[in-house]
């Protein structure tokens, strides 16, 4: 083998960054060349079950993208679930392709097992291209035996803490660093006691669970709780607050898809007559920004050229703008802003 360290003059040693730069730029796609994807495949990770609220997003676009990316590549959606995200996000970490045909679909619980999942995390977050993201709000969920009627949020709130003083309240969750995170902080926040986990329990059945009776509290998506309030209600299930919504200066408003409710925030005030602050405050903002203004979203890998993530952006915007696909949408993705781009880097930052 030819050893190019040995006996290279100071000239020859200058000139190998210079090559290997000339190299990289002519095996980039910016290297004034149009993207385009004609005859190539498009996958989609997915790091969640088949079935999944993040598999189902990402197949709303599944199509759209083969009509609008250029060349009408075939798209698909390939399946890495476990670990509430962890393990397909590690592996599109380690091996997504850089050249736009690899994405990968995000859930809430991505985000926070970033920020709480330790060592089990290879995945860099703030290093991967925010494509769109897509806010899903959340609203807190009680069974009506325990005294919430929905109506007046100071009684709500003395009916849980009373209920919590003489007896277990159980709440449904993934596991311990998945997005139901955020209710247990928010009610120690709001002094409810005593209210502990059942892990290893889906979005789906977490709902079964609590209609059933077998568990006191949930949470649910606000679109799921809108369209579905008067069958909670007959299965004595009760919606009394949501987790809020941020607006671009950072304040925690109302949820707009659920805004009869008060968010988190705004009972803590209520109840004590000060607005929120400290550290379980900041904790519960940090939280939102993760849980619901990134709930979902679509990613290009850390390192993918410019030219191809602005031309995704750009296509997801044009997707945006399609009559057929606004009209499948509107019931699943309701009146909330999304993030294009860049700016959706801010947003995982203000929750990381």
């Amino acid at each position: 083998m030819l050893n190019l360290c040995v006996g290279r003059s100071k000239a020859s040693s200058a000139a190998v960054p210079a090559i290997a730069l000339s190299l990289a730029v002519a095996l980039t796609p910016s290297a004034g060349h149009a993207v385009d994807f004609s005859g190539k495949t498009v996958e989609i990770i997915m790091p969640y079950a088949e079935g999944s609220g993040t598999d189902q997003y990402a197949r709303i676009f599944q199509p759209f993208l083969q009509r609008y990316l250029p060349g009408k590549p075939t798209v698909i959606v390939m399946g890495k679930p476990g670990g509430s995200g962890v393990k397909g996000s590690n592996w599109f970490e380690r091996s997504a392709r850089r050249d736009g045909t690899t994405l990968i679909a995000t859930g809430a619980s991505v985000q926070t097992s970033y920020v709480f999942a330790g060592k089990k995390i290879k995945f860099d977050l703030l290093g991967w291209n925010p494509i769109v993201l897509s806010p899903f709000g959340v609203c807190f969920q009680a069974r009506k035996e325990i005294g919430v009627n929905g109506k007046d949020i100071v009684a709500d709130i003395k009916a849980l803490r009373k209920a919590g003083q003489s007896k277990r309240l159980l709440m449904g969750g993934k596991n311990p660093t998945a997005s139901d995170l955020q209710s247990f902080i928010a009610y120690d926040f709001l002094g409810i006691p005593n209210v502990k986990p059942v892990y290893g329990l889906s979005t789906g059945n977490r709902r079964k669970a609590i209609a059933r009776g077998e568990i006191e509290l949930s949470m649910d998506p606000v679109l799921k709780c809108k369209q579905q309030h008067k069958k909670m209600i007959k299965q004595g299930v009760i919606v009394y607050m949501t987790l809020g919504f941020a607006n671009p200066d950072g304040a925690i408003v109302r949820d707009p898809s659920l805004p009869n409710f008060p968010h988190v925030g705004e009972v803590y005030e209520i109840l004590n007559g000060k607005k929120p602050a400290g550290v379980q405050w900041q904790g519960i903002k940090n939280l939102l920004n993760m849980i619901v203004m990134a709930n979902k979203g679509l990613w290009l890998p850390k390192g993918a050229p410019q030219d191809v993530v602005d031309l995704y952006v750009a296509t997801i915007k044009n997707i945006y703008k399609d009559k057929q696909f606004i009209k499948l949408t509107k019931k699943q993705f309701g009146e909330y802003p999304q993030t294009f781009g860049a700016a959706g880097k801010d947003v995982v930052r203000n929750g990381a």
